[in-house]
């Protein structure tokens, strides 16, 4: 089973909380914003002006960095996406973090989400991903009225995935 954490780019782990806890389950994707403060397996930078920054201060030489198919620069940990042009979403990187991470995994477990989409954008990446279970790391129950999406504290998934 192929496990993965996806954590939001507004994400404030609490502090008894250690990276490497999270590290020992299983490899961590999100915004290459988050990178130094959780040190990311797989960043994703879905803005091209910040792509170019990324390459330029040499982030693939440290995680896997997934960038928009338009920036021409080829290297072993870059990994090119689908993108229209300029998009400028409201959470970008995380809409993009979602769709590779439920894409490629079986499990997704789901860190600060909890506060950034309302339920409508949930279900929605939930359902087009029908085949991954998803685990929202959450104090409130959301409810998405779907068998491939639940809730439960990060105490009882770090304990039962530990």
């Amino acid at each position: 089973m192929k496990i993965a954490w996806a954590l939001a780019e507004s994400l404030q782990l609490p502090p008894r909380y250690k990276i490497q806890q999270l590290q020992d389950i299983a490899p961590i994707w999100g915004s290459w914003k988050l990178w130094r403060g959780y040190n990311c397996d797989h960043c994703i930078c879905g803005d091209t002006q910040e792509a170019q920054y990324c390459i330029d201060h040499d982030f693939y030489q440290y995680c896997k960095l997934y960038i928009p198919d338009g920036i021409n620069k080829k290297a072993p940990n870059i990994v090119k996406f689908g993108a229209q042009g300029q998009v400028n979403a409201l959470h970008l990187n995380d809409i993009i973090t979602l769709h590779l991470v439920g894409s490629q995994h079986d499990l997704v477990l789901l860190l600060g989400f909890d506060r950034v989409f309302d339920t409508e954008i949930l279900k929605s990446l939930v359902n087009e991903y029908p085949n991954t279970q998803w685990v929202m790391i959450s104090h409130n129950e959301i409810d998405l009225d779907n068998e491939n999406f639940t809730c439960d504290l990060l105490d009882n998934v770090l304990q039962s995935l530990s």
